[in-house]
């Protein structure tokens, strides 16, 4: 069975409607742009390499990623490609994602004002004179076939930025950026008129997007690539968003481990100051969630810190904020369980800039019946109208709320300095 199409132009013009028309609503302030270098040049590609494990080599021409040939083979290089050859240490990729990012012109990605875009309430300007946006970062990370690259795809209104994969093993390696982003529509014109008729500029977000290799792959994921990936997502982020299936209890805190190592890796708060926003996605969630004791529903955040994480009840709990108050006296949070989930605990709940629980349901065709495994297998090739409404509102639930928490990377000391 074929995945349905996507309604032609002339579909819609009849009433068929948009694919994208759910994230026009959601991020109706910001435009996908291609990242174009200061050459003028944009990728023929979706997505590029940033960084690969060392055993993983990078083919520029095919865009593809193969293990490293081993010594006296027949590879292309001298070499028989082997999945033996396993190191997990990381390395920035030539000739991909790094060069891209070195060779961007910020204000070039910055339009001409337009007429149509008085109703913004912005006065023209000209991009040479206009602020370089502030860079943002939202990366992906999570166990392996769990959906993350149709997730982060779909912030650009895409369902297939990021390669999906078609069987049990893994399809990302490393870390991949999109060749596309997110830029506040402010970056128009870029500056704003005042009350009095003055002008004050302000500097647009642009926000980029990388997709992560799944943690406990069989195949090809370690413990220490788990960490190292992590580390590397935690300090180029603005937004840790983390993706996994299931329903939220202990035993899911064993899929963040790898949080441990940055805490022993960024000691002390002073270290730790700078780390992102953590975004907690569960995905296939379903069940009802209980009463509290003295009334009223539980949300799913304040059961995830209030049920599950299990603080004692010396900490208060800002729900508004998502931040916790420790007590002073005793300077750190204590979780029931044993230590390494007490560390665990502690990092999302103490290091984090904030945390946030959502949950999203098992797509389904736009009438309910669940796709088949067919389907399942290529839902990037399923046109995002044809998905249930319940899946999408929750899609876009989850682009609203990380959008909103993806804070300008800041340099600095005092984090006072936008990239």
């Amino acid at each position: 069975m074929e995945p349905s199409p996507c309604p032609t132009a002339a579909d819609a013009a009849a009433g068929g409607g948009d694919c994208n028309v759910d994230e026009s609503d959601v991020l109706s302030d910001y435009d996908v742009v291609p990242l174009t270098g200061r050459d003028g040049k944009i990728s023929e590609h979706k997505s590029l390499p940033l960084f690969l494990p060392r055993g993983i080599r990078y083919d520029a021409a095919t865009n593809t990623v193969h293990p490293s040939a081993s010594d006296g083979g027949a590879g292309d290089d001298g070499g028989e490609y082997s999945l033996d050859v396993v190191d997990d240490e990381l390395y920035l990729v030539p000739n991909a994602g790094h060069d891209m990012l070195s060779n961007i012109d910020a204000r070039a990605l910055l339009p001409s004002a337009t007429p149509q875009n008085s109703r913004f309430g912005f006065a023209r300007a000209k991009p040479s004179s206009l602020p370089a946006p502030d860079v943002s970062c939202i990366a992906c990370l999570g166990p392996f076939r769990t959906g993350k690259s149709l997730l982060l795809s779909r912030f650009l209104q895409s369902s297939d930025t990021f390669k999906l994969g078609r069987t049990l093993e893994g399809c990302t390696r490393g870390i991949w950026i999109g060749t596309s982003a997110l830029l506040e529509r402010q970056a128009l014109t870029g500056v704003k008129s005042g009350n009095n008729g003055s002008e004050s500029r302000e500097r647009p977000r642009l926000i980029l997007l990388l997709d992560c290799e799944g943690m406990d792959d069989p195949v090809n994921g370690t413990n220490e690539s788990n960490a190292r990936i992590s580390l590397v997502c935690s300090l180029l982020s603005s937004v840790f968003l983390f993706n996994s299936t299931g329903r939220p209890d202990r035993g899911s805190l064993q899929s963040l481990s790898c949080l441990q190592t940055i805490r022993r890796r960024l000691p002390g708060e002073r270290g730790r100051q700078s780390l992102p926003s953590f975004v907690w996605v569960f995905r296939d969630f379903f069940l009802r969630l209980p009463n509290k004791k003295g009334g009223g529903q539980y949300g799913l955040r304040e059961y995830m810190v209030d049920r599950v994480l299990n603080p004692t009840i010396s900490d208060s709990v800002d729900e508004e904020g998502g931040q916790v108050r420790r007590n002073k006296k005793r300077g750190r949070l204590r979780a029931k369980g044993n230590n390494d989930d007490a560390e665990t605990v502690e990092c999302l709940l103490s290091d984090f800039r904030s945390f946030d629980t959502l949950g999203v349901r098992s797509p389904a065709h736009s009438g309910g019946a669940p796709f088949d495994p067919c389907d399942m297998s290529r839902l990037d090739e399923v046109c995002w109208q044809k998905f249930s409404r319940e899946f999408r509102s929750d899609v876009m639930n989850v682009l609203q709320t990380c959008v909103e928490k993806a804070d300008p990377l800041c340099l600095g000391d005092n984090g006072d300095e936008s990239i």
